[in-house]
């Protein structure tokens, strides 16, 4: 449940910020303390089809200001876990699918071949993003 502000245009306006890399056991009392003293409208964490933590929560200000305050939190952790913090400027609305990543190549987010087209043999491919250390 989220409260929403109202802007100076008259329209309810509600200032969001994603939170990526959350630890899945992650809760909203984590969340609350990661902020504090910054009020928060709320915290929504976003589930995969299973149902299962993704590591992403949207999280609601009150004032743009609060949210500006939020995002001097970014790159702190939670647990162990490092937090990026991104300004959301769309709604609560999420047709972005998450688990196929950003990237630069192709929309759905993979760049990847199953053949290995000079000895034409295929091969496994594995995917990894967002990896902290060395492999």
């Amino acid at each position: 449940v989220s409260t929403q502000s109202t802007g100076s245009s008259g329209i309810n306006a509600e200032y969001l910020v994603n939170m990526v890399g959350l630890p899945f056991s992650a809760t909203t009392e984590d969340v609350r303390q990661f902020f504090y003293p910054i009020k928060m409208t709320g915290v929504e964490f976003l589930k995969n089809d299973r149902g299962l933590p993704r590591g992403i929560a949207v999280v609601g200000f009150y004032s743009e200001g609060d949210r500006d305050d939020a995002m001097e939190r970014n790159k702190n952790t939670i647990g162990s876990r490092y937090v990026n913090l991104h300004v959301r400027h769309e709604s609560r609305d999420y047709n972005f699918d998450f688990s196929k990543g950003s990237s630069g190549g192709r929309r759905d987010g993979y760049h990847d071949r199953s053949r290995d087209y000079r000895d034409n043999k295929e091969i496994q491919i594995l995917r990894l993003s967002a990896v902290r250390y060395p492999i």
